[in-house]
């Protein structure tokens, strides 16, 4: 069994029986049977049976940087690099 865990999934909350697992391109997905009786699969991360990032975690959804100041930052290095030879 597992539960799906990301929020935009349409399943998000619900539980399913796990039909097989496998590795597709690196991804590990898992196979189950929708309402319909279909096969389907999702990626093991939108589930509970993979830990969650801890860094989304900690996170929990903010941000310690506003967008405008990022893009400022990289501006700023765009300019540092253009003037340094860009010697990284």
């Amino acid at each position: 069994m597992f539960c799906v865990v990301h929020p935009f999934h349409p399943g998000c909350g619900r539980r399913f029986v796990i039909v097989t697992i496998r590795s597709n391109w690196g991804e590990e997905l898992l196979y189950y049977r929708d309402q319909a009786g279909r096969l389907v699969s999702i990626p093991a991360r939108w589930t509970d049976r993979v830990a969650a990032d801890p860094l989304l975690i900690v996170s929990a959804g903010r941000s310690a940087f506003r967008v405008q100041d990022l893009l400022e930052l990289v501006r700023l290095m765009d300019a540092m690099g253009k003037e340094g030879g860009d010697e990284r």
